[in-house]
């Protein structure tokens, strides 16, 4: 891997992390709830096979489902992340840090 596409990969993750960070203090409706599940797997996804600019369109996508500051009348309840949900951030999260702690051996000399 080249440094610069290292950087590249490296950015995408740390993008990744900082919205998945925000995501447990979220309240959304329980549907987007689910669009937020679908998200989570494709991070997952493109985490697994190493694909840095999938990874950074996951995180944008996610980031785009962020809640509203205006609650209109009428519109369904908000919430926490359900317990799923949250567990898989957790899983997510644990996992893209513990990416930083793999770095090859190469690197350092």
């Amino acid at each position: 891997m080249t440094p610069q596409e290292a950087d590249i990969e490296d950015n995408s993750r740390l993008t990744a992390l900082a919205v998945l960070r925000e995501v447990p203090e979220w309240y959304l409706p329980a549907h987007r709830w689910e669009l937020v599940a679908q998200v989570l797997d494709r991070v997952a996804i493109a985490h697994d096979i190493g694909d840095a600019a999938a990874l950074f369109r996951a995180a944008a996508e996610l980031d785009a489902i962020s809640p509203v500051l205006v609650k209109r009348i009428g519109e369904e309840p908000v919430g926490p992340p359900p317990p799923p949900t949250r567990d898989r951030l957790n899983l997510l999260i644990h996992t893209l840090e513990d990416d930083d702690d793999t770095e090859p051996a190469e690197a350092e000399e």
